[in-house]
């Protein structure tokens, strides 16, 4: 709310939500969980999986090779055709 009511008062004519959801920590993002509200709803469950870990000082850190191995086989799953799709989705022109 704090980020919206902020980014409303500047009267933008666009707002731009890809900025504001960057890992740049220079950007003021708009969601302060650094994981987001992805990472929120699923976090205990990608712990489940062994995606995330608890390290020693609570903080959740991502284990070693288990994400890439995982968006790997994510990526053939889904093909050449549907991943360029997502991409697009993602990375719409301007």
């Amino acid at each position: 709310m704090e980020w919206a009511d902020r980014r409303l008062s500047l009267e933008e004519p666009e707002i731009d939500f890809a900025q504001a959801a960057s890992i740049d920590p220079n950007v003021t993002r708009y969601l302060r969980q650094s994981l987001g509200v992805f990472g929120g709803a699923y976090y205990s469950q990608m712990v489940e999986v062994g995606l995330f870990v608890e390290g020693d000082h609570g903080i959740q850190r991502a284990s070693n090779g288990l994400g890439v191995a995982t968006a790997k086989a994510f990526r053939e799953a889904i093909g050449e055709e549907v991943e360029a799709i997502l991409i697009g989705a993602f990375n719409p022109p301007r």
